[in-house]
């Protein structure tokens, strides 16, 4: 269940993160739910000579 940041902050200090941890961490739930972190460039697959594995592939390979 998605909380609003201060409610989810708020959560994250009751349960003993510090004041600014707990506020980094809710700003960077924002930031990735809004797609911040989504980075389609193809950069890495150029830097590293081959296509990327997406996580559901890398977890099933790691679990297969």
């Amino acid at each position: 269940m998605d909380q609003p940041p201060a409610e989810y902050q708020a959560f994250l200090e009751s349960v003993g993160v510090p004041e600014p941890m707990a506020r980094l961490v809710a700003d960077s739930d924002v930031a990735v739910a809004r797609g911040d972190l989504l980075v389609e460039s193809g950069d890495l697959s150029r830097l590293i000579g081959r296509p990327t594995t997406g996580l559901a592939d890398a977890i099933r390979t790691a679990l297969g």
